[in-house]
């Protein structure tokens, strides 16, 4: 009761709300129901949800989805004015991973020491292999990646071209380098089915 009691005390401090906003990435039309009360930016046809956490340990995170009327409570202005802050605080809060599909499968490995600018992928694997997963380093929610600031373009440097970017769930992205031998028709097929 007492750390229930410490945390309400927390969340009712807008710089302590302000610095643990983030945000996950939802499907819009299957959530309109629930969307209905909650702070969001539309992106394609996602919903850019935001959220407060609440706790983060090696166990796991919690959070609670911010209401409208605690975001009006908070003054920060319109989602959409706000809404690259919230990006940037998600970022620092769950920064990106990225590993080969074929490390899923144990078939590259993986090495932590591997600067960030190459995001988790030694050099040698990352020319080698075609298709990746892109997520966060908690591996929840971790679609949002998709909005990072210059994180896709960085990639295809780092590539050396085009990649196909396949909606796997809310908690990950593939990312598939172009060779220009793929079929749009059989990418959009590998998604309907994924999804």
């Amino acid at each position: 009761c007492e750390q229930v009691r410490r945390q309400a005390q927390e969340f009712s401090k807008k710089e302590w709300i302000k610095e643990r906003l983030f945000i996950r990435l939802l499907q819009k039309e299957s959530n309109k129901e629930w969307l209905e009360d909650a702070v969001y930016v539309e992106f394609l046809d996602f919903a850019a949800v935001f959220y407060v956490l609440t706790e983060d340990e090696e166990t796991g995170v919690k959070s609670f989805q911010l209401p409208k009327h605690l975001w009006q409570i908070l003054e920060l202005g319109s989602a959409e004015e706000y809404f690259p802050k919230i990006v940037e605080n998600t970022q620092r809060l769950f920064p990106e991973k990225l590993w080969c599909m074929a490390y899923t499968l144990g078939e590259c490995r993986l090495e932590e020491e591997v600067p960030p600018s190459i995001v988790l992928v030694p050099p040698e694997d990352f020319v080698s292999q075609r298709l990746y997963v892109l997520s966060n380093r908690r591996k929840i929610n971790g679609a949002a990646v998709l909005l990072y600031p210059q994180l896709l373009q960085q990639l295809g440097r780092a590539f050396g071209g085009d990649y196909y970017v396949i909606p796997s769930s809310i908690h990950e992205v593939l990312l598939l380098k172009d060779t220009e031998e793929e079929d749009m028709g059989r990418l959009n097929r590998i998604v309907r089915e994924l999804n």
